[in-house]
């Protein structure tokens, strides 16, 4: 057991192993329980068994920090460090991002999340990682050294299917969207770099870590991860790609990433892509566990 720190209370900071996969999901769905009807955050707890399980590109289970109160033996408080590589105007620069903050009710208040943070941050200066960035709750953080930087997200709305151009009497789709193939892998990096080119930050995605959201994060229950799908012709000449979140969320079907090739023109291909997204968000709802919602509109 790789104990960082003893703290008061018989409490002691560590990092996890794969062993505590059970009990981390346990206590994060739990700390992150709807307040007001008590439901249990089960889609955090299936992002953390993608996580720990060891198939991340940039992250290990030991990448967990947890806080065990020893006189119970149950996990009570947690974060953990994913690295990343961003780009700021062409400078690439390496980042961490603390993740899944979370504490037991009963046990906040008592400084375990800034026990947390201090060795979180000494991880990530460790690793030669110049900038921290979280999201979360807004001013919380502050507290901890974070400061305001970077708009969140920016989004453009459509409501389906209200604004969703029809597909006119005898005419077919000139283009389609479908689930990517491992041989697609180059494709969708090139154009995730063209898209980034665009903007002044970017997270850069390499091959190995589309691989990973595209096939190896296969959690049922995972509500935070994302499908890659390949936009091409009825010929199957591919020409562009689209991110989306796997699952219908409060009733949005949500689009990350959308690029094309720049032989073709985002008013010709759009409207294909449109009533592809639709169509897929009708059958995106959780199977396990209980319906997410039913589709109104899409970022």
């Amino acid at each position: 057991m790789d104990i960082l720190k003893n703290l008061p209370d018989g409490l002691i900071l560590r990092r996890a192993t794969t062993q505590d996969t059970d009990a981390l999901v346990d206590l994060q769905i739990h700390a992150f329980a709807n307040p007001d009807t008590g439901e249990l955050d089960i889609y955090l707890g299936g992002w953390t068994r993608d996580l720990m399980s060891g198939k991340h590109p940039t992250f290990r289970p030991a990448d967990f920090l947890v806080v065990q109160d020893t006189n119970t033996g149950a996990l009570v408080s947690c974060m953990g460090l994913i690295s990343q590589t961003w780009s700021l105007d062409g400078i690439r620069f390496d980042v961490g991002r603390p993740e899944i903050v979370g504490t037991l009710a009963e046990y906040r208040r008592r400084g375990l999340v800034r026990e947390q943070f201090r060795a979180l941050h000494e991880w990530s200066r460790a690793r030669g990682e110049m900038v921290q960035a979280i999201t979360g709750i807004p001013y919380y953080y502050r507290q901890f050294g974070y400061e305001f930087a970077l708009e969140l997200v920016a989004p453009r709305q459509t409501f389906a299917p209200q604004q969703i151009p029809e597909l006119k009497s005898g005419e077919r789709e000139k283009f389609r969207v479908r689930r990517a193939e491992r041989n697609d892998l180059p494709f969708i990096a090139e154009l995730y770099a063209q898209s980034c080119a665009r903007s002044y930050v970017s997270c850069e995605r390499d091959e190995k870590i589309i691989e990973y959201e595209n096939f190896l994060e296969d959690n049922p229950l995972n509500g935070n991860a994302s499908w890659w799908d390949v936009i091409e012709t009825d010929a199957g000449e591919r020409v562009g790609i689209v991110m989306r979140r796997r699952y219908v969320y409060r009733s949005r079907n949500s689009v990350y990433c959308y690029e094309i090739l720049p032989q073709y023109a985002w008013d010709e291909v759009t409207p294909s892509v449109l009533r592809g997204l639709a169509a897929q968000a009708e059958t995106m709802q959780i199977v396990a566990g209980f319906c997410r919602a039913i589709i109104r509109f899409m970022n």
